[in-house]
């Protein structure tokens, strides 16, 4: 009787076969890295992609203060005519996150009210306006940028089917006297 594997006078069953299988330790670490592989480097780009985030808030907060603190002294209204228009605002906070953040992607919104208790923090990109505000105002500068997660586990996290986070920094102040 010939064997299933063409042995000629070796009858394996089923059984012995599986037992073969069981007692052969070739490849096993090869199998194994590839079960823990996928799940450990998802959580590895997970953890790095993170650390990225918070970097770019980082980044973001310290942009929008910088820019925030010439309108609070007032070194920008002093300008007087030469004072900047919009899209020059917009370059001035662009130029304090470019390294780390895609200009195209900044929302910016600066208004002036009458009183602290009068700020809306709520995100409202079509009601986004511009005011440098003047001597003693309360003015508001908030800047938001959409962050696309790369790593698919985070999707989920971010509270968006699309996928994105909005980063988001606020500076709310009383201007000096100028």
């Amino acid at each position: 009787m010939q064997d299933p594997v063409g042995h000629p006078g070796k009858v394996r069953t089923i059984g012995s076969l599986f037992k073969r299988f069981r007692r052969d330790q070739e490849g096993v670490a090869a199998i194994e890295f590839m079960l823990c592989a996928l799940p450990f480097f998802t959580l590895v780009f997970a953890i790095f992609e993170t650390a990225i985030v918070f970097a770019a808030g980082i980044v973001l907060d310290n942009g929008v203060h910088n820019v925030a603190r010439q309108v609070l002294t007032g070194q920008l209204q002093s300008l007087g005519e030469d004072a900047p228009d919009q899209e020059e605002f917009r370059k001035l906070v662009c130029d304090q996150v470019s390294f780390f953040l895609a200009c195209d992607k900044l929302e910016i919104d600066l208004k002036t009210f009458n009183s602290f208790s009068d700020i809306s923090l709520s995100y409202e990109p079509d009601k986004f306006g511009y005011a440098l505000g003047g001597s003693e105002q309360i003015s508001v500068l908030r800047v938001y940028y959409q962050w696309e997660w790369v790593t698919s586990i985070l999707h989920g996290i971010s509270g968006n089917s699309d996928g994105k986070i909005i980063l988001s920094s606020v500076a709310a102040f009383r201007n000096e006297p100028f």
